[in-house]
């Protein structure tokens, strides 16, 4: 006999009605966490986490902070990957491009258009 089928029996030589049992089922019952909610307190924790592991200095935060906004192109969408590019600062100056195509071939040569004129430059 498990320890539920027990728990049952004794509700009823103690008495309790139908629907209490259902009640007091219900207030037993845990509620379980959206797939969501879970993962959100998970990236909680972890941040946590992160916050508390020592030794690490300012400079390698940094480090790490310029290799996770410099990643390729493809990896991301197109305005992130502008930002990304080190041509970016070129183009920014320059002040060329006004607004970021959502097509990555267009941005492509949007991004080395500029690249190849520099080296233009460099050489005269």
């Amino acid at each position: 006999m498990t320890s539920r089928n027990r728990k049952r029996r004794k509700e009823k030589t103690m008495g309790f009605s139908k629907r209490k049992r259902k009640k007091r089922k219900k207030k037993r019952k845990k509620k379980r966490l959206s797939k969501k909610m879970r993962n959100e307190k998970k990236k909680a924790e972890e941040k946590k986490r992160r916050r508390k592991k020592k030794n690490v200095t300012i400079r390698r935060k940094k480090r790490r902070k310029r290799r996770k906004t410099l990643l390729p192109a493809p990896q991301m969408r197109c305005q992130q990957a502008v930002k990304s590019s080190r041509v970016y600062l070129l183009l920014r100056r320059e002040h060329r491009i006004k607004q970021i195509p959502k097509a990555p071939k267009q941005l492509e040569t949007m991004i080395q258009q500029p690249m190849v004129q520099g080296r233009q430059r460099e050489k005269k």
